[in-house]
């Protein structure tokens, strides 16, 4: 491969690509962006598609700003995420509440849209019981998630 100019290159029959360095913090980031099968990605490129040097030129920035958004796309990957080691019964109860409203939702746009899942999953139609038994079912879920001696009451 010949370096042409600033991240392009050509290869031995001619065609010319974007390559770009991905800094070693990021490439593993860089993989899971990418859904890639390997676990690092070392460099990003792509054909551009043409043995005409112009026309390369033309193409190449576009790639470049992909290039960009995937280094950024990584970079958010690792930025600290803040953990919740703790929730309380008021956060558990209030995720539980939001469960139960999205159940309800869906079933009510399945019921005014038709979507016909439910002659796919033979499941009986939603009633507000069977969904506070289902939320009731999460909030024990959630509430075993936490550690008894890691909740906080308020």
């Amino acid at each position: 491969m010949v370096r042409v100019t600033m991240g392009i290159i050509k290869d031995r029959l001619g065609t010319y690509y974007v390559q770009r360095k991905v800094p070693p913090r990021l490439q593993e980031a860089v993989a899971r962006v990418l859904n890639a099968d390997e676990p690092r990605r070392v460099h990003l490129k792509k054909s551009l598609g043409t043995k005409i040097l112009k026309e390369a030129k033309a193409a190449a920035p576009h790639i470049v700003a992909d290039f960009n958004r995937i280094i950024g796309e990584a970079e958010a990957l690792l930025k600290e995420q803040p953990v919740v080691t703790a929730l309380t019964d008021a956060q558990i109860k209030r995720m539980a509440e939001s469960f139960y409203a999205s159940v309800l939702a869906k079933d009510e746009e399945e019921r005014r849209e038709g979507t016909g899942l439910r002659a796919q999953t033979q499941r009986p139609p939603m009633t507000p019981q069977t969904a506070r038994n289902d939320s009731g079912v999460v909030l024990r879920v959630l509430r075993g998630w936490v550690a008894p001696n890691t909740r906080t009451h308020q």
